[in-house]
């Protein structure tokens, strides 16, 4: 298997490459962070922040392109995370189901919601608004206009976070709070639990991973839970308890880094080089192991930045990849560079792999944090990713290579 997907990677048929020139307004500074994605009828948001303001581009699918920027509410607070290694920059952009609204959140600070027929602001507030000590933004709820704010609710004593609780809160796109903060409680006993939002289906998805004393071959199977992210509270799915009959303790999953969820009970995700799809309907397991570079010494694993095709057919998820410097001793690795990995989802295989490389908008010891978004139409998958200091569309066959 592992020999046809890295001929499926070499293989990789990029049809057009569009330098995306005309999106590309004011990014001649230091661009701290950048985020797109595309809409159900194939227009894409591609979103730069620097540390005073935030451009949106808008493209439709005959290749027209509207921009609109808006000043940072935060300036200050950004400009010095980015001097920290590792530091996020965060940015998150989302189209409603009709592809008239875009929001994005920038940096667990600032929502912004732009009309996209009008080219307008209709929104620009504060995520900590929530009354969330941590909040991430987790785009619109289902099939509405309403937007969802997630996180760890505020200690009791309003100092720090009151770690193992969850709490949502639900806003219109002027900033308006819709409804009262609403807490779950997903770690009982002190546990943490890897948790996952998605907002397009309303559902929080919870990975109950507890390692315990012992290698790695006997630690305890991780079952995956999910329940309603906002409204009333929906009784919890069953878990889903990966079964060991056709599998090794090591061949599943332990802290999930990326992670999608294409429909109400399939979800994708990723952990080291591998990537699996879980339907918890079907209760089915599909496990793709990704291709590694053959030269040592190298370290290569997946990141938590991932983008799914708005039909849900197509996922890609970073691979960050590092080298062990000499002497070789452990932990003693240098960051090499980004790719991005494009995976079609049913059935689970690799359709190629872009080369990212080191050339970032925003170098940290960690890597960068890419910008892309992935879309696949009639048999044809595009990325739209920001490299080089510019925003650039690749196309390529929707097959994988024989």
């Amino acid at each position: 298997m592992n020999q046809n997907l890295v001929m499926a990677a070499v293989g990789l048929s990029l049809l057009a490459t569009t330098c995306l020139a005309d999106q590309n307004h004011n990014l001649g500074g230091n661009v701290l962070g950048a985020c797109a994605t595309f809409a159900a009828d194939g227009k894409s948001a591609a979103v730069t922040f620097d540390a005073n303001s935030l451009s949106l581009d808008i493209t439709d699918p005959l290749g027209k392109s509207s921009h609109l920027s808006i000043p940072l509410r935060y300036k200050l607070q950004i400009t010095n995370r980015s001097l920290y290694p590792g530091s996020p920059n965060a940015c998150d952009v989302y189209f409603d189901r009709e592809g008239d609204l875009v929001a994005i959140g920038i940096d667990n600070l600032q929502v912004g919601i732009a009309d996209v027929k009008t080219m307008e602001w209709i929104g620009d507030w504060d995520e900590a608004n929530a009354g969330i000590a941590s909040p991430s933004f987790a785009g619109f709820i289902e099939g509405t206009n309403s937007l969802v704010v997630a996180g760890e609710p505020p200690a009791e004593d309003s100092k720090g976070i009151h770690w193992g609780l969850y709490a949502t809160a639900v806003f219109d796109p002027s900033g308006k709070q819709l409804t009262p903060l609403r807490i779950q409680r997903y770690a009982p006993d002190g546990h943490m639990f890897r948790r996952f939002a998605d907002g397009g289906h309303n559902r929080l998805w919870v990975f109950r991973c507890e390692l315990v004393d012992a290698p790695m071959s006997r630690q305890p199977l991780c079952p995956v839970a999910s329940t309603s992210l906002t409204g009333n509270q929906q009784p919890s799915s069953p878990e889903f308890v990966p079964s060991m009959q056709k599998w090794n303790r090591v061949d599943l999953w332990f802290y999930p880094s990326a992670f999608a969820a294409p429909d109400l009970n399939t979800i994708v995700f990723g952990e080291g080089t591998t990537i699996w799809a879980v339907n918890t309907e079907a209760q089915t397991i599909h496990r793709l192991v990704l291709p590694k570079r053959p030269h040592f010494p190298s370290f290569e694993e997946i990141g938590d930045q991932v983008a799914l095709s708005p039909d849900g057919q197509v996922v890609a998820v970073t691979v960050n990849r590092s080298r062990l410097a000499f002497p070789f001793l452990v932990d003693n690795y240098v960051y090499q560079g980004t790719d991005i990995a494009v995976i079609q989802i049913d059935p689970l295989r690799l359709l190629g792999v872009l080369r990212y490389g080191r050339t970032v908008y925003a170098p940290t010891v960690q890597g960068p944090k890419p910008g892309f978004a992935i879309d696949h139409r009639q048999g044809r998958v595009t990325a739209l990713v920001y490299r080089h200091g510019r925003w650039e569309r690749e196309e390529f066959n929707g097959v994988p290579q024989p």
